[in-house]
């Protein structure tokens, strides 16, 4: 019901998410992440919380709590959490959604170049994760 909820894109379930922001369940927190990430602005109201998924113990939830303070305008405390998940060789998937945020909001230049030439050279990783290297690779001229 929860994820429902989150997709209608109504700001009167607000109150709801900012209740599960704190559940002990990792996806009713992804979920109500998601309603306030649909609700954008709206979802100001959810700040104080959302600084406290910064540190959750799910790379989704971490990454969607800075995705959520990034469209708030906070820049600077969502960009070292964002540039951490880059950096969990073994977890592509907490690389990916990091990646789409940066290109989502137009911040792949915070993207370093050595995380690019790292992870287009590596032969083991022929997945979107590369395919991202490579083409940042190709536009920076590395």
């Amino acid at each position: 019901e929860l994820s429902f909820r989150a997709s209608e894109r109504k700001a009167a379930h607000l109150p709801l998410f900012l209740e599960k922001l704190s559940s002990s369940s990792a996806l009713e927190r992804y979920w109500a992440l998601q309603g306030c990430l649909i609700l954008g602005k709206e979802s100001h109201p959810a700040t104080q919380s959302l600084h406290k998924l910064l540190a959750d113990e799910h790379s989704a939830n971490r990454t969607a709590a800075a995705h959520c303070l990034l469209l708030l305008g906070e820049k600077e405390t969502t960009l070292p959490v964002l540039l951490a998940e880059l950096s969990h060789d073994e977890n592509e998937y907490a690389q990916q959604y990091a990646m789409n945020v940066f290109n989502e909001l137009g911040l792949l230049e915070h993207v370093s170049d050595a995380w690019v030439q790292k992870f287009r050279s590596n032969a083991r990783r022929p997945n979107y994760v590369s395919r991202l290297a490579n083409k940042l690779a190709k536009e920076r001229g590395l």
